[in-house]
């Protein structure tokens, strides 16, 4: 019998953490595994799974470590007596306590490269995934023996329906135009200001190269005059 799969993801937003969750939960519910992913009621991530028929148990998530959580997990263990797959720091927590409560192993995947605050529930896990060789190494660095961490990055969902828009159309830049893109949240850890300056060195050498950043959040005014600064507007 195939094992059932209990996921459980904190997300409330949608970034890129949610999206690998729906991009894997989508991808198993096609090869027919059994499973079932708990996350926040009314989140995005809640919403695009019951759009491609994943099972979802949406549940009251406000907290961090909202206490609602671990009725929910540890009735569909009990169900199931499956697999545990925590796919955040938060939800990682909850799951480490369902799974001593249950008896289930535990899998987390790690997807930052931000030292661990606290590494216990990390330790514990059955095994982790790390999306890159980085994020591993700060896991071994935290106390994790390397041969409970495997390396798997992150999925691009690549359907020929996701074409998405023309950059180009959509910028009024020409069709030939050279395009660098950069996609994420604007935030700090993901150092947009490095590319603003790598764009003010190449501007010298590749004047037709266009560079596109997508996304949202609280570094954009700081990028925005960063850009204004260096004249690259």
């Amino acid at each position: 019998m195939t094992p059932a799969v209990v996921h459980i993801a904190s997300g409330r937003e949608w970034r890129g953490g949610q999206r690998q969750v729906w991009l894997l939960a989508s991808e198993l519910a096609r090869r027919g595994i059994d499973q079932v992913v708990i996350t926040g009621k009314g989140s995005e991530l809640a919403q695009r799974l019951e759009t491609a028929r994943v099972p979802v148990c949406p549940v009251s998530w406000q907290l961090s470590l909202d206490p609602r959580v671990l009725p929910a997990v540890t009735t569909k263990l009990r169900v199931h007596r499956s697999l545990l797959h925590a796919h955040d720091a938060h939800a990682l927590v909850l799951a480490g306590i369902a799974a001593r409560l249950t008896g289930s192993r535990l899998v987390a995947t790690r997807r930052v490269v931000f030292p661990l605050k606290r590494s216990g529930f990390w330790r514990r896990a059955d095994h982790i995934i790390a999306v890159s060789n980085a994020v591993r190494d700060v896991l071994i660095a935290a106390g994790v023996p390397r041969a409970r961490i495997t390396v798997i990055s992150d999925a691009v969902h690549l359907s020929p329906d996701d074409s998405g828009l023309d950059v180009r159309k959509r910028l009024n830049l020409p069709p030939e135009a050279q395009l660098a893109l950069n996609l994420g949240a604007l935030t700090p850890e993901k150092a947009q200001s490095t590319l603003v300056h790598a764009a003010a060195l190449l501007v010298r050498d590749l004047p037709s190269l266009y560079w596109v950043v997508v996304g949202k959040g609280p570094m954009r005014r700081t990028l925005e005059r960063e850009i204004a600064g260096n004249g690259l507007e």
